[in-house]
């Protein structure tokens, strides 16, 4: 039976992931306010639309990566399973929200592009 090696340091893998997540929510809202900044020009109620779904979304990932980071991290410490190899997983939901989130961004640019 094979030996799992120890972790170096336990807590980088979820705060890298933290940063990844960061990193992911202000690119998005950069996006976002140039999108509204775009379609202020052409349409007002698209421009507000935008920002009206976009700013709860943003708001969203960046809590729910910071709590995913706490709890994981209190997981580790808590528990003490990094030195048992046991490792609690992530669910799903908050990659499933940014794919949500970009597809409905997408469809509200594609109306405000073929109704002008």
């Amino acid at each position: 039976m094979a030996v799992r090696p120890a972790l170096s340091d336990p807590g980088a893998q979820g705060e890298r992931t933290l940063l990844a997540w960061q990193r992911t929510s202000l690119l998005l809202s950069g996006c976002v306010a140039a999108l509204v900044r775009i379609n202020a020009l052409h349409s007002l109620p698209a421009a507000v639309l935008t920002a009206a779904l976009a700013a709860p979304t943003i708001g969203i990932m960046v809590l729910s990566a910071r709590y995913r980071y706490g709890r994981a991290t209190q997981v580790l410490d808590v528990r003490g399973t990094a030195e048992r190899g046991v490792y609690p997983l992530p669910s799903g939901w908050l990659p499933f929200l940014l794919a949500s989130a970009g597809s409905l961004l997408g469809a509200v640019e594609l109306w405000t592009a073929i109704s002008a």
